[in-house]
């Protein structure tokens, strides 16, 4: 069986930053969902248990993406890009949720048409529960 996956994108049935613009809020994008949440939403859509199991991301995930990893029961979290959030990396250790960094060569990055599925947009994110 597949594993679930998520990008960063728009609500389903709605256009995408690409083609209508960011709506950007205290600088960040409130259009589309992380591509942790997407992954989480996806395997709910699909029945597949996301407890116990590990997540593999392109960038550490944000505060909002932990709360909801959390309480999907993941208990592993992979990536490749720090994002710099000390309430996040704060909540993941005190859960005592093992957060690992690994390393991709260049030609095997998103932008170069590895590591997951990726549209070729600048810091895009993909995630696999």
């Amino acid at each position: 069986a597949s594993s679930p996956r998520g990008t960063n994108g728009a609500p389903e049935g709605l256009p995408h930053c690409t083609e209508v613009g960011c709506l950007m809020i205290d600088g960040h994008c409130v259009r589309t969902l992380h591509a942790e949440q997407n992954a989480l939403l996806q395997a709910a859509v699909h029945g597949v248990s996301t407890q116990g199991a590990t997540v593999y991301v392109t960038s550490e995930p944000c505060l909002h993406c932990t709360k909801m990893l959390l309480n999907a029961r993941i208990t592993r979290i992979v990536y490749r890009d720090p994002y710099v959030d000390k309430l996040a990396r704060e909540m993941r250790a005190e859960a005592g949720i093992p957060c690992e960094q690994i390393e991709v060569p260049i030609d095997d990055r998103p932008d170069r048409g590895g590591f997951g599925p990726s549209d070729g947009e600048q810091g895009d994110s993909s995630a696999q529960a």
